[in-house]
């Protein structure tokens, strides 16, 4: 992977439906590839909408290009 963004995006696609223990090998190489080969525009269109709430979540959040204002209110519980 060459992006924190399909990280984060795998990483919400293995936590649904009891984690990571509950996923084959095969299931995870087949979306741990095609996460590593999408680029970041790309990413919210390999997940449902849940999960595409989770990755949102995590952008508003983290992401450097949001505004370090945002991030801190949030860290600090105030969403408003």
């Amino acid at each position: 992977m060459s992006s924190i963004k399909q990280l984060v995006a795998f990483c919400v696609l293995m936590e649904n439906n009891g984690g990571i223990a509950d996923k084959a090998p095969s299931y995870i190489m087949e979306k741990y590839n095609r996460c590593s080969n999408t680029s970041e525009g790309n990413l919210p269109n390999l997940l449902d909408s849940n999960n595409t709430r989770k990755y949102e979540q995590w952008l508003e959040l983290w992401d450097k290009s949001k505004s370090q204002t945002r991030r801190l209110k949030i860290q600090k519980g105030d969403n408003g």
